[in-house]
């Protein structure tokens, strides 16, 4: 079952707003060590052209938010997979309609693929919520703005 309500504040931030208290919050846990990557990691192997793509793109956007760590992979590949997953449902309901019907009743019913992309398509906006891909995901969201890098080689001013 989910849990309800707002996520639970990390205890480092607590400390950092000065709101921890010992006898509220318990020990402070230590929290996982994760990087910042500086740069977008070539795709895994097992993604298609389009999750790929999708790889790329969400991977360019969370390294322009400075939140693409080595703790978030794992999502952003199923974050591809399920994109890929969604276009192979639409190019099959393209080829073979939503509908099918019943030989028996002659009713018609949604087929398997449309229930597989719904899913699909709910899986995603969790994703875009997780990553803050949407403008109300990313107004509780505290990023650290990117260190600028100085310039270095031709046509660089010299500091002194």
């Amino acid at each position: 079952m989910a849990k309800r309500g707002r996520p639970s504040k990390p205890t480092s931030l607590k400390v950092l707003d000065g709101t921890y208290r010992k006898d509220r919050h318990g020990e402070i846990e230590k929290e996982p060590e994760t990087r910042i990557l500086e740069s977008v990691p070539a795709a895994p192997d097992e993604l298609d052209e389009r999750g790929i793509h999708h790889w790329n793109e969400a991977g360019g956007l969370l390294l322009e938010m400075g939140i693409l760590t080595t703790a978030e992979l794992p999502s952003l590949l199923h974050y591809a997979r399920t994109q890929s997953e969604i276009y192979e449902c639409e190019d099959d309901i393209a080829a073979n309609g939503w509908v099918q019907v019943n030989a028996n009743t002659g009713m018609e019913y949604d087929r398997p693929v449309v229930k597989r992309r719904a899913a699909a398509l709910d899986r995603l906006m969790r994703f875009f919520g997780r990553f803050g891909f949407t403008p109300s995901d990313r107004v509780g969201m505290k990023v650290e703005a990117p260190k600028k890098k100085e310039k270095s080689g031709v046509g660089a001013r010299k500091r002194g």
